[in-house]
């Protein structure tokens, strides 16, 4: 939604803010299948995989508490990471950015992304588009899909819980899978 609002235009797939546009960013996919082959140009956006693999459990409604369905979710995302970060040759052109990144650095990270696409960079466009997709604003935008954002405290509780109970898992199983994807993550 930032980079909608930012560059005044969709990506292919959703629209939020200019639903009747006829040119995009980006396409917009999450790879799940990891079948996405000979792209050019992308822009890699990932994060920390515990949250990842519990929001991605919660999303699909898994329990939390099954270590199969936590090992199946962390080898996926760990195949996803060593995909994208390691192991892929086809992009001629990659910017990677981390959601911890935006979160911490946002007019820093935005600024990479605007170059990536070779758009002027302007912090105050940044900050301004910001200032619109909060948590409330987003859950707004997203009714199509309640479980998009999940604005209750328990959310939250419940995430911490799976953080303790799974994050040691979560980690071996990356490092299973490639051992220099621990050092993207501070553990």
């Amino acid at each position: 939604m930032m980079m909608e609002l930012y560059f005044e235009r969709p990506s292919l797939v959703r629209a939020f803010y200019y639903p009747d546009a006829n040119s995009f960013t980006c396409f917009h996919t999450h790879d799940e299948d990891l079948s996405v082959k000979n792209r050019d140009r992308v822009i890699y956006l990932y994060r920390d995989p515990v949250e990842t693999i519990y929001s991605q459990m919660n999303y699909y409604k898994e329990n939390l508490s099954d270590t199969n369905r936590v090992n199946y979710w962390a080898s996926l995302y760990g195949r996803h990471l060593n995909k994208w970060l390691h192991e892929e040759d086809f992009t001629k052109n990659k910017v990677v950015l981390t959601y911890e990144n935006l979160k911490s650095d946002l007019t820093g990270e935005f600024a990479k992304l605007a170059n990536f696409l070779d758009v002027p960079y302007y912090e105050k466009k940044v900050l301004t588009s910001a200032e619109h997709v909060t948590k409330e604003r987003v859950k707004e935008k997203t009714q199509h899909d309640a479980q998009v954002i999940n604005l209750k405290e328990k959310y939250k509780e419940d995430r911490n819980t799976f953080m303790q109970n799974h994050d040691e898992l979560i980690y071996r199983v990356l490092k299973d899978i490639n051992p220099s994807l621990l050092s993207l993550f501070h553990q």
